[in-house]
């Protein structure tokens, strides 16, 4: 990112496979399990559920399922034909439904800055690269491809931990756990590396 007020190739309104490095956005996905740990750990407690109504001038928002209901986002109207999603701060029954573009982390400039409502000078374009807010960024960080590869990982361990099950159970069933004498312990130890090794 640059603090600069100037872009070397004018990328405004530019896909993020066209831009500068200097403007271009962090990839969501490009993070570890610890940094999705943290998020989910500030987040708002769930489970979470879809509620509301459809019909004519309804409201759709997503909420905790119990706790009382507490709002994690809602949707509200934005200009003449746009909308935009809010979530909540401070917590408690003083919580207030904050819009997106007031809690905006942004492509260019100071970083530190949040909210449009805070932009100086360094922020010459609109982009946004985040929300700054728990929610909003446990959502981002935990895509589809991202909670695949999760389960895919966590099938394999157990895979793994089931063969090493299977391997473990097949040596103590050879030498039946009986009192051994140290040359019996130490093939023994060596049978049940092998198995586990191949496994």
């Amino acid at each position: 990112m640059t603090d600069d007020t100037t872009c070397p190739k004018d990328c405004a309104g530019q896909d993020d496979d066209t831009v500068c490095e200097s403007c271009k956005r962090p990839a969501y996905n490009d993070t570890t399990t610890t940094d999705r740990e943290e998020a989910a750990r500030a987040a708002t407690p769930g489970p979470w559920g879809w509620f509301g109504y459809a019909g004519g001038s309804g409201n759709i928002y997503l909420a905790t399922i119990g706790n009382g209901r507490r709002y994690v986002m809602d949707f509200v109207r934005w200009g003449m034909t746009g909308a935009a999603p809010r979530f909540q701060v401070n917590e408690g029954h003083g919580g207030e439904m904050v819009r997106a573009d007031r809690l905006a982390q942004f492509v260019v400039g100071d970083q530190s800055i949040v909210g449009v409502q805070n932009r100086d000078g360094s922020v010459y374009r609109s982009d946004i690269r985040g929300i700054s807010h728990p929610d909003a960024r446990h959502i981002a960080l935990n895509d589809p491809a991202t909670i695949l590869a999760d389960i895919e990982e966590g099938k394999r361990k157990d895979a793994t931990i089931e063969r090493l099950r299977e391997a473990a159970k097949a040596v103590v069933a050879r030498y039946h756990m009986e009192i051994m004498s140290d040359g019996d312990t130490h093939e023994f130890l060596a049978a049940l590396k092998e198995a586990t090794d191949e496994a």
